[in-house]
């Protein structure tokens, strides 16, 4: 390992605990101290790195970086975290100190996929620090490396959850894919067949091949179903019948989720305000609308128990756009002021992009078209920054048709142009994730 300045990591160790400097050092030394050390004008004592070692949760030989065993703990450390999802704050720190210093490369991705997967997986969910994470992670990992490809594949792995949870489907559909490549390095494994699960989910967000899709999503259930999974095995349920609602398969979709309630023993859960989500979307595409309003209200009120925002968030959308049709613009209104108020941009960009596209739809239902075609092209400019094609194509399709029923044929040939160019556009070949 490099001689990084002790400084240096009891600076970047007090960030990580988020400790000021003051809190750090009280009843231990003075400020001006503390500060030379981490600007490098001074080595610390011995006296002063045993005291403020057990503030920062490691040991002094980590500070001192002479602990002969670093990678022994490193490997149980990240190896307990993969199989049983537990990282105390003591491990922890321990990673992000050794997260900038020289290591072989296979411990770079052991130690930034398990950071980057605590982040997004603990309860606190903070994916601005796991994101922080994953662009360090770019200083010190290459797709060329020599270590093992299983390793390599847990990174790919890390990093497209990520992007999944910040709702950027195309960056994690990249990553998925990169992680595919080293498929045949395992078994029919349980591992194997969530990445199965994640990418025929990603792949219905930013495709409109619903038979891969299914693949995907029937290749994990049958794994799944094989180690007796019962959680897996609702989540893929529920994609496949999702996935059967976008080819208007309504009967097939509900007799899918109707199968994952009954293996479901928890009524309040994320999977029961799932499907009760969907069963509310089956109901509105019937317009049998009372029965739908129903059943978003009852997913509503599990999300709130369990703090489920992105579900939440599609039954505030849904609702929007019932009460539009019934021209109950009250309620369009209050679901509207909901949904902008607990979306968040930057971690729910795809929800985000959907409520900014109802939002200009009903201003052409108010009979607004001038304020309607300027946030459609709103729309359309945020979607291209987003890399979220499907939107775009989508979008200006919507936008194109609008403009020939108004006999405005320049504008409407433009948006179909712009439509044409998105059609089918493999978004991975302007993507760059290195």
């Amino acid at each position: 390992m490099s001689n990084m300045n002790i400084g240096e990591k009891i600076r970047q160790l007090r960030l990580h605990k988020r400790l000021t400097q003051a809190e750090l050092v009280k009843e231990i030394s003075s400020l001006t101290y503390l500060s030379r050390i981490e600007n490098g004008n001074i080595n610390p004592s011995k006296a002063f790195v045993d005291a403020i070692a057990p503030r920062l949760d490691v040991t002094p030989n980590d500070l001192w970086g002479e602990d002969p065993d670093i990678y022994e703990r490193i490997n149980t450390i990240t190896s307990d975290y993969k199989e049983h999802r537990v990282l105390t704050d003591e491990d922890a720190s321990l990673l992000h100190l050794n997260a900038t210093v020289t290591h072989p490369p296979e411990y770079y991705l052991k130690i930034y996929s398990t950071l980057i997967r605590f982040y997004c997986e603990n309860s606190e969910q903070n994916y601005n620090k796991a994101y922080d994470i994953y662009l360090l992670s770019k200083n010190f990992v290459s797709d060329t490396t020599t270590a093992s490809p299983s390793y390599l594949m847990d990174y790919y792995i890390a990093c497209g959850n990520l992007f999944y949870y910040k709702q950027d489907y195309v960056k994690t559909n990249a990553y998925y894919e990169l992680a595919e490549q080293f498929i045949d390095i395992r078994d029919e494994s349980l591992a194997l067949a969530s990445l199965y699960y994640n990418i025929g989910i990603v792949k219905r967000r930013i495709s409109k091949d619903n038979a891969t899709c299914l693949f995907y999503l029937k290749t994990a259930y049958n794994i799944f179903k094989k180690y007796g999974d019962s959680t897996k095995i609702i989540g893929v349920l529920i994609g496949m019948g999702n996935n059967l609602i976008e080819t208007n398969k309504l009967d097939q979709a509900f007799n899918y989720y109707k199968e994952a309630e009954c293996i479901l023993k928890t009524p309040v859960s994320f999977a029961q305000s799932v499907i009760e989500y969907n069963f509310g979307e089956i109901s509105r595409l019937k317009e049998e609308y009372d029965k739908s309003i129903s059943h978003f209200q009852r997913s509503i009120d599990i999300c709130n128990h369990i703090q489920n925002v992105g579900t939440k968030l599609g039954c505030y959308h849904r609702l929007i756009e019932i009460y539009s049709k019934l021209k109950d613009w009250t309620q369009s209104d209050y679901y509207l002021q909901k949904s902008f108020d607990e979306v968040d941009p930057e971690n729910h960009k795809f929800l985000y992009l959907e409520l900014v596209t109802i939002q200009a739809q009903i201003y052409l239902l108010r009979g607004d078209e001038q304020k309607y075609e300027k946030e459609m092209k709103k729309v359309i400019e945020l979607a291209k920054r987003m890399d979220q094609y499907m939107f775009i194509h989508k979008l200006a399709n919507e936008l194109a048709n609008y403009y020939y029923k108004q006999r405005a044929y320049k504008k409407s040939a433009d948006s179909f142009m712009l439509a044409s160019q998105y059609e089918g556009k493999n978004p991975l070949k302007s993507l760059d994730i290195n």
